[in-house]
């Protein structure tokens, strides 16, 4: 994985994809590759391209990231 490098187009062989990168500058690159996998969420443009779908829907998450420290008698082997 490179920083910067989006994935913008992909075609399928028998044997091999063909995909094409583009850098923060604009450069294009094509590569050929023989598998690709998408693991680049719920829009996927793999998935598109691959016509897989992905049933469900949205929902809202609610989420708070803190480095503390806590006095407690919650359990410390648990997500809380």
């Amino acid at each position: 994985m490179e920083r910067g490098v989006r994935f913008t187009r992909l075609q399928t062989a028998d044997r091999a994809a063909a995909c094409e990168l583009v850098d923060g500058a604009g450069r294009t690159e094509q590569l050929e590759v023989p598998w690709v996998v998408g693991c680049d969420g719920r829009d996927s443009l793999v998935r598109r391209h691959a016509a897989i779908g992905f049933p469900g829907r949205r929902y809202r998450q609610h989420m708070l990231l803190a480095d503390v420290e806590l006095d407690t008698d919650l359990a410390r082997d648990a997500v809380h």
